[in-house]
């Protein structure tokens, strides 16, 4: 758990997250333009979320794809209800 909540607080984890469950599965050159962040963090924030079984990665020759796996889009599904919470707690 300690290992999930660290990574999940890192810069773009959570974005990275939110991206693939709205592109279903996208290439690495792809994630490193729309985050606008460079190619070594983002790497490093895949192989982390790989590590944890949220995310899947596909090779295709020399192209990686990456997409949400299904302990990811429950993960994701849990921080939604929190952020939910939260506003509903500052209301």
């Amino acid at each position: 758990m300690q290992k999930l909540c660290r990574a999940l607080g890192k810069k773009n984890a959570i974005i990275l997250m939110e991206l693939l469950e709205k592109r279903q599965e996208i290439h690495f050159n792809e994630l490193t333009r729309v985050l606008e962040t460079d190619p070594k963090t983002i790497s490093r924030r895949l192989n982390e979320q790989m590590e944890l079984g949220l995310i899947r990665k596909r090779i295709e020759g020399i192209n990686s794809y990456y997409s949400l796996s299904e302990k990811g889009s429950k993960v994701l599904s849990i921080l939604e209800q929190l952020k939910s919470l939260d506003r509903r707690l500052k209301s």
